[in-house]
């Protein structure tokens, strides 16, 4: 009962200082992550820069409400996937862009990384796991029992918000390829 009590109020502070880091990240401008502690090149295996990706987020940025210059990395990696990392970069796997046949599709890719970098998604992540670490930390001590079964449990109440973030991602990638190319015609795809 007392695992349960503690995990409880552990819980309820963490989603409350959550709370906090969403008004915080609300209220940062939008060159924060311009700064040079967030600018760092990250390694990726086989990272190499991509001029037609980076010609094509240089496009969509406007029509995303973009202003400050987002750097494009194409992994030569077969995962599906792309990413809005700290520092203002993106990064896309090799396996996305032959899973993506038009370039409808691949604008909404895009766009939706733009979305995030929009929301300050990538800055709001940070800033929970910081506080989730923190707060761990400060209970339990960093490699405490305790803190390796807090850490799944938040992920929970972590996953819904996640989702939530996504959807508004997928809704703002909707309205930068409609202002970009007029309509959405394909820009789901990926999903099919």
């Amino acid at each position: 009962m007392l695992l349960v009590g503690v995990s409880a109020v552990v819980l309820l502070i963490f989603f409350l200082l959550g709370l906090a880091v969403d008004w915080m990240v609300d209220h940062l401008p939008d060159d924060f992550d311009d700064a040079p502690i967030f600018v760092q090149d990250f390694a990726f295996p086989e990272a190499e820069d991509s001029e037609l990706l980076q010609h094509k987020v240089d496009e969509l940025a406007s029509c995303a409400g973009i202003t400050s210059p987002i750097k494009v990395k194409l992994v030569q990696q077969e995962d599906v996937n792309a990413l809005a990392l700290p520092g203002k970069q993106i990064i896309i796997y090799r396996g996305l862009l032959e899973a993506v046949e038009s370039e409808i599709g691949l604008a909404f890719v895009l766009a939706h990384e733009l979305a995030h970098f929009k929301h300050k998604d990538h800055l709001r992540g940070l800033g929970r796991g910081v506080v989730l670490g923190g707060l761990s930390a400060l209970l339990t001590g960093s490699n405490s029992s305790l803190t390796q079964v807090l850490m799944p449990a938040s992920q929970l109440g972590e996953s819904q918000y996640s989702q939530s973030r996504e959807t508004a991602a997928d809704m703002a990638a909707l309205r930068t390829v409609k202002c970009h190319f007029g309509h959405v015609n394909g820009a789901t795809e990926l999903f099919e």
